[in-house]
């Protein structure tokens, strides 16, 4: 079987995908809410030891915040932030894809990308899309685009190949 098939992303399209592939960074809780309570925990120990108005309180406070603040509130602005970037280029292509039991095949403006399933490092399957995880990047495709027959043979595909 060989599926064809037209993709344009939508803006909703590529926000989801986003959202989905920042869950699944590893332990993204970690790099969320341990830095900021880092930041409250040394605001706190500065202040109780009456060294948060010296210079050098300040200064660790606000490099502190730097890096907290941005963190603590990453997880959420990550996908607008990428939205943003990607309107520039990658939403106004529309990206023709070809898929068959050895290759995928990826045309668009520039050019043809063709791919051995052998190349795929590896494939994670979320709620709306699929990302072909690549050594230079993912593939994204989303479910949306399918049939129900084209899933069905797509799952059967990526379970032969996580054998």
């Amino acid at each position: 079987m060989e599926i064809k098939f037209t993709v344009n992303y939508t803006d909703d399209e590529y926000l989801c995908a986003v959202r989905e592939k920042v869950e699944q960074m590893p332990n993204i809780k970690v790099h969320t809410y341990i830095p900021f309570m880092m930041l409250v925990l040394v605001v706190w120990l500065l202040n109780y030891f009456v060294l948060l108005d010296s210079w050098w309180g300040m200064s660790l406070s606000l490099i502190l915040a730097l890096y907290a603040i941005p963190s603590l509130f990453g997880r959420y602005l990550t996908p607008y932030i990428g939205l943003f970037f990607a309107r520039k280029k990658k939403l106004q292509e529309t990206y023709n894809f070809s898929i068959n039991s050895e290759k995928i095949y990826r045309y668009s403006q520039q050019g043809v990308i063709e791919i051995l399933w052998s190349d795929i490092k590896s494939i994670d399957v979320t709620t709306k899309n699929y990302f072909f995880n690549l050594s230079n990047g993912s593939m994204l495709l989303p479910k949306s685009r399918f049939s129900n027959e084209q899933l069905q043979w797509l799952n059967e595909m990526i379970l032969a190949y996580n054998k």
